[in-house]
């Protein structure tokens, strides 16, 4: 359990960066999610019709357009290199953390072995 003194240690940054084994099972996540999602968009998968701009999507089309027609849309942008790397970061950030001292390989072999599709599933004669 934290104390009120150890969270005046670690500032914000800390915390973002040095995170706990929740928040980067998050960041692990939501960054494989946003690499699929570039990938698809990248191969012209992502909606049969058009093009996503990450940077229109992200800031709400403040920036540009999020969606642009497929036909004229530019097939790689600066966009799409700053929302890979912003989601390659974040999953390396959280597999740094999850594999602590054991290395990556440990890490997916306990990924592989581990059951952890027994707690989604009722074992009981019950449902």
């Amino acid at each position: 359990m934290s104390t009120d003194v150890e969270n005046e240690k670690n500032g914000m940054f800390e915390i973002l960066t040095q995170p706990s084994k929740t928040l980067a099972t998050w960041y692990f996540w939501l960054g494989g999610l946003g690499l699929f999602l570039a990938v698809l968009n990248l191969t012209n998968n992502i909606h049969p019709n058009y093009h996503v701009s990450w940077g229109g999507v992200l800031t709400f089309e403040y920036t540009n357009n999020a969606f642009g027609d497929k036909d004229t849309a530019a097939a790689f942008a600066v966009g799409d290199a700053v929302f890979i790397a912003f989601c390659a970061g974040m999953a390396a950030l959280g597999i740094r953390s999850l594999t602590g001292d054991d290395g990556i390989g440990e890490w997916v072999v306990s990924m592989l072995t581990n059951n952890w599709y027994n707690d989604l599933v009722e074992a009981g004669n019950g449902g």
